[in-house]
């Protein structure tokens, strides 16, 4: 039995510097928290099942949230906001909140969490789905916030979504605000540790 131990422990031991030492090499906006074997067949991208995204914006002028959060001080309704994240589950075809040129085959995402935050200077949008459309999550928040700005209701994001049209959408929200939190991979893709 301590022979078990004394090799988990070492293991252990290695497995902490070899995330220190690949720490060291990355950018600083770059953390490597954990590492996991995989078969050699798994894909990063095609086996995740699920994603999460988080949009952060920020209402008054932050240094310390500068480069990570949308500084956007307009005046919103933002009742309108959490109906419109509501409204999002419902559909099925976001080709209005793509980008064009992308090599999909289909515009078709099953969300399965949209809501917003709110606090009194700090706003953060979280979306759950199983997959994303280059440029989707920045569409959507450009959008709602667009919306809720002019205070014209969810049937104004309904004809977008209907329009299929990414000319309708607003992609002005920036990337500095998005953050991918979360990934779940499907089962069997993961070597078993000892």
């Amino acid at each position: 039995m301590p022979c078990k131990i004394f090799f988990i422990l070492t293991q252990i031991l290695i497995h902490q510097s070899q995330i220190y030492n690949l720490n060291s090499l990355l950018p600083h906006d770059i953390v490597l928290k954990n590492f996991f074997p995989v078969k050699p067949d798994a894909h990063c991208r095609f086996d995740a099942v699920e994603r999460t995204y988080n949009y952060h914006i920020t209402r008054f002028k932050n240094p310390f949230l500068y480069g990570r959060a949308y500084y956007y001080p307009y005046s919103v309704n933002t009742g309108m906001l959490e109906e419109l994240a509501e409204a999002i589950p419902r559909h099925k075809d976001f080709t209005s909140f793509s980008k064009r040129k992308t090599q999909v085959n289909h515009f078709f995402c099953d969300v399965k969490y949209s809501s917003w935050c709110i606090h009194e200077d700090t706003w953060q949008y979280e979306i759950k789905a199983d997959r994303f459309l280059r440029g989707m999550v920045k569409a959507l928040v450009g959008t709602m916030l667009r919306i809720a700005k002019k205070n014209n209701g969810v049937a104004e994001f309904e004809k977008i979504v209907a329009l299929k049209d990414c000319s309708a959408a607003d992609f002005s929200a920036p990337s500095h605000g998005l953050f991918l939190t979360s990934i779940k991979f499907k089962t069997g893709i993961f070597y078993d540790l000892p």
